[in-house]
């Protein structure tokens, strides 16, 4: 932030016209335009002035203020705290000051500030911005500096009453100064820094103008800033080898500056002041200022002077002989092959490790090039590589390197001693080439030599090959597996998932990779006994346990899921891993093997029990009708005894079905007519449906046969009807369908619905339970008689119904040709 200035005492209208000149000049010479701009002090004030004592008011602002300060002039106008307000709030201060300096000293004040911001500057118009400086070469100010030239008004008694100022961008000298300090900076840090020392001299008499403290250093004393080129070899004590002082005419520095030319000098010696003598290696090259064109016509202005110890180089070819010797060591300690070669494609050096991977002696590879090299290369898939595609040369003709390229490399002829090479067989390479340093020669560019290497990586492709070999077999084996198997990370995200998985479920893997998608597809009650095996998996504990799931094709099924830990070879669990067989079948064979236990059971029970009851039923019935035969006709007590025996007809029948149902009698099969069937049993049936109840019939045309036991089938329809006229006390369409289905072989479906109030899920499990029913005063034993009476024919029953739709029963028999 530059300081405020003072520009000296003078009258308002000397001012004034100061301020129209200056505007004029900024008009014309600047990108952006002056702005003039003036303020006045609600009262007068007597110096000297506060800092805060800031009421004043600007009453006239130049319409020029929209481009330098990107408002317009009567958005400026009125108190002046509206105009700090397009002022930095860091640059507040400096113009309290500067008025206040008004108040002090009745003088002109200059004082520089920045703008508060950018967003009002004007953009994209052609004129300079911030954003757009008008020199395309340079970086955009981020920051807009005005100039601000401020010239009191007085009154008659001398009082302050306000200033004129004049306003004018200056961003661009700011930026220009602040690039001219860092450019200086960064070259003094440069020199200072650098390891040579650096001698600057310049103007006709070679005075120094800048020396390092590198070049101090060497020199062993400071510079000397009176001393000029003819005195360089007295003052610094330059001598040649053999004593004598060195001739200042035979200098670099003085060649460079006298006749312009660039030397070098090795034989110079400063004898210091220590009494050390160091001996130097000096280059010095002139310096002009004027154009590139006009350098061979103007003397040089100035010359660099560069200087190292030589000292330090000789030590450095030491230490560059030592590192080679060591490099040496570590390259024939290498079990990696090495070899050099030069621009022509001849071997020039090479390790032992390379004689023995390519199957010749070092001495002998050393006499080898790319045409003559008894060694064939062969790439993974057995062609040979041609001489020009030879990593090596591709290297030396293009001058880009090959990398990680696996070869075989076959030598041509065995040799006698096994040490020094090896056997004929194959072996496997990973081959780089690097090019040292490109160039060019004549008309062929390209590297100037290569460096290439060869990793015998045998053991390794033959490791690879088997352990691919082994993933496949166990991949196979895997993914042949009958079972699901599943991978999940330690969040319990699926990682992998075998085809028997998608074969089983039905679902891809993305359908079951998060566990949040669990939820809709695991069993409610089963999610969490689920999850709970995930986690002890997953803190190092095997599990095991059943859950029914739904597949993608909307049946339950059960599976069957052992969990284990997933191991990193080092032991670290980084999730789980699950066997899952599909129990489904099984599950369900073991509920219908209890389920005929427990029918065969209650079989051997009811059928014991229906014989005895048969028996003493009919003793009631023969009773009741020799009671009723010996009463008059019309005497009351035989309404009664005409009740005993419809119950016990009731009864009989029940225990007709508890002997069909635990002692069926064999089936008297025969070829019959479905439709036949139907048509007789629902004329008996229209006359005990209740009027409420609509029949449909939809019988299939022609013949429908199958092989089956008329009374049975007409038992079977006959208890889907009179279920379903069950199901709809208020009436409703009891609809009885034939049809003939070719689908997985030939059937005849027989299906009785009703639009009841349906099934629920629960009693739709327990639908053919022997004595399971919904009605209240129902037996439980007609859909259980009706299931084994399909199921003795070959077919097999179907309930479709959702609670409040009604239901429907599907009955397959099998077709008779």
């Amino acid at each position: 932030m530059a300081p405020i200035s003072l520009t000296g005492h003078s009258s308002a209208a000397a001012v004034a016209e100061r301020m129209r000149e200056s505007a004029a000049e900024g008009q014309a010479g600047s990108a952006l335009p002056v702005v003039l701009y003036t303020a006045r002090f609600c009262r007068p004030r007597q110096p000297p002035l506060a800092v805060s004592d800031l009421d004043a008011e600007v009453i006239l602002v130049s319409p020029a203020s929209e481009m330098l300060i990107g408002c317009p002039s009567h958005e400026l106008l009125g108190p002046y705290q509206r105009w700090l307000t397009h002022i930095h709030t860091e640059d507040h201060e400096v113009l309290r000051a500067a008025i206040a300096q008004l108040g002090r000293n009745a003088q002109s004040v200059t004082c520089e500030y920045r703008l508060a911001s950018p967003s009002g500057w004007p953009e994209a118009t052609g004129r300079y911005s911030p954003y757009q400086p008008a020199d395309p070469g340079r970086s955009p100010a981020l920051v807009r500096w005005l100039r601000d030239t401020l010239t009191p008004h007085l009154d008659n008694e001398g009082r302050l009453i306000g200033w004129e100022g004049v306003l004018s961008d200056i961003s661009e000298q700011r930026a220009l100064a602040d690039d001219l300090r860092r450019t200086t900076n960064m070259l003094n840090a440069l020199v200072d820094n650098l390891p040579t020392g650096v001698f600057f001299v310049q103007g006709p008499h070679g005075h120094p103008i800048l020396v390092n403290a590198r070049a101090c250093q060497l020199l062993g004393q400071r510079e000397n800033l009176s001393a000029g080129l003819e005195h360089l070899s007295a003052i610094y004590h330059l001598y040649r080898p053999d004593g004598s002082l060195y001739p200042v005419e035979e200098l670099p520095v003085y060649l460079a500056l006298r006749q312009g030319v660039t030397a070098m000098r090795d034989d110079i010696v400063v004898h210091r002041p220590d009494g050390r003598r160091t001996p130097l290696v000096t280059w010095a090259a002139p310096v002009t200022w004027a154009s590139p064109e006009r350098r061979d016509v103007i003397a040089p202005e100035a010359a660099v002077w560069v200087m190292e110890d030589l000292t330090a180089l000789h030590q450095a070819e030491a230490a560059r002989r030592d590192t080679e010797g060591r490099l040496r060591t570590i390259l024939e300690t290498m079990s990696e092959g090495v070899v050099v070669w030069d621009r022509n494609g001849c071997i020039i050096d090479c390790n032992t490790a390379a004689a023995v991977i390519l199957g010749q002696t070092p001495e002998k590879l050393c006499r080898m090039s790319l045409a003559d090299c008894e060694w064939t290369l062969m790439r993974e898939d057995g062609t040979k590589v041609a001489q020009e595609d030879d990593p090596v040369a591709v290297v030396l003709r293009t001058g880009r390197p090959v990398r990680n390229l696996v070869l075989t490399i076959k030598p041509h002829r065995p040799q006698a001693s096994t040490e020094d090479r090896p056997s004929k067989t194959l072996r496997w390479v990973l081959v780089n080439a690097m090019p040292l340093g490109t160039g060019s020669c004549g008309e062929q560019r390209g590297a100037l030599g290569v460096v290439s290497t060869y990793i015998d990586i045998t053991t390794t492709i033959r490791a690879q090959r088997m352990l691919r070999e082994s993933e496949k077999k166990y991949r196979e084996l895997v993914e042949s597996l009958p079972l699901m198997v599943i991978q999940a990370d330690t969040d319990l995200r699926v990682t992998y998932a075998n085809p028997a998985t998608r074969n089983v479920t039905g679902y891809d893997f993305h359908e079951i990779a998060e566990p949040a998608l669990w939820g809709r597809l695991v069993h409610p009650d089963d999610i969490s006994q689920l999850m709970a095996l995930g986690h002890e998996a997953l803190a190092g504990r095997s599990g095991r346990g059943e859950y029914r799931y739904r597949a993608k094709d909307g049946s339950e099924k059960v599976g069957l899921a052992f969990v284990e830990p997933h191991r990193r070879s080092d032991g670290t669990i980084i999730g789980t891993t699950t066997l899952i067989a599909d129990v489904t079948r099984e599950r369900q064979l073991e509920q219908e093997l209890m389920r005929a236990q427990r029918l065969e059971l209650m079989g051997k029970l009811s059928s014991g029990i229906a014989h005895d009851f048969n028996n003493l039923l009919s003793v009631i019935l023969h009773m009741a009708e020799l009671a009723s035969a010996s009463l008059p006709p019309h005497h009351g007590a035989r309404i009664e005894l005409e009740r005993i025996q419809q119950a016990a007809k009731q009864a009989a029948n029940l225990a007709t079905q508890l002997l069909t149902f635990g002692k069926p009698r064999p089936s008297a099969a025969q070829r019959i007519d479905i439709n036949l069937i139907v048509v007789r049993i629902l004329e008996l049936l229209r006359a005990t449906l209740p009027s409420r109840i609509h029949l449909q019939v939809d019988l299939a045309e022609g013949e429908l046969f199958v092989q089956a036991d008329e009374m049975q089938v007409q038992q079977v329809l006959m208890n889907l009807c009179l279920n379903a006229r069950d199901a709809m006390p208020e009436g409703g369409l009891l609809h009885v369908r034939t049809a003939p289905v070719s689908a997985e072989g030939e059937w005849v479906c027989l299906s009785v619905s009703d639009q009841g109030e349906g099934i629920s899920e629960v009693a739709k499990a327990h639908l053919f339970d022997p004595f399971f029913s919904t009605k209240e005063r129902g037996t439980g034993l007609g859909l259980a008689v009706v299931q084994h009476i399909v199921q003795s024919h070959g077919g097999r029953i179907e309930v479709t119904s959702e609670p409040g739709r009604g239901a429907r029963f599907d009955v397959w028999w099998p077709a008779c040709r």
